[in-house]
């Protein structure tokens, strides 16, 4: 099989990962198949070290901090599949696997935009705040109350 074939490891963030830096190991895999999976090499094992990525230090950091089970003391990210009969199968399903966890890692949460509290808060809120004032006010004395 070519190193080179299929489609291409594109990140969201437009950097493209260079499959000859994948390290592929096959080994067994467990799960339905009978005697074939018992025999047959199909579960992929796929590792890329992170200083290889097409990132910043500041991109490498996120994904350290964000992928750290699965980054081994090496400094390799490691993605396993095993769900298919077929390596072929398992190494594009775990090629997938790298994209997807490469591009969640790697997003960045949009900074909230302060809003205005609806009308319908406002009301509540107000609404409390008379409740819990005619409370206090019905605690305290006054002279020629009710309790002469």
């Amino acid at each position: 099989m070519p190193e080179d074939d299929g489609p291409l490891l594109r990140l969201h963030t437009g950097a493209v990962i260079p499959r000859r830096a994948l390290r592929m190991a096959a080994v067994t895999a467990g799960g339905a198949g009978g005697q074939h999976v018992n025999r047959s090499n199909t579960a992929v094992e796929l590792r890329i070290a992170l200083d290889d990525l097409p990132l910043d230090e500041a991109q490498r950091a996120r994904v350290r901090e964000r992928l750290g089970t699965r980054v081994t003391r090496d400094g390799d990210l490691r993605v396993e599949a095993s769900a298919r009969r077929s390596q072929l199968l398992n190494r594009r399903a775990a090629e997938r696997r790298l994209v997807e966890l490469l591009d969640d890692a790697l997003a960045v949460a949009p900074m909230r935009a302060a809003t205005r509290p609806s009308r319908s808060v406002r009301a509540r809120q107000r609404t409390q705040r008379e409740q819990a004032q005619a409370r206090r006010a019905a605690r305290r004395w006054r002279p020629g109350g009710d309790d002469a």
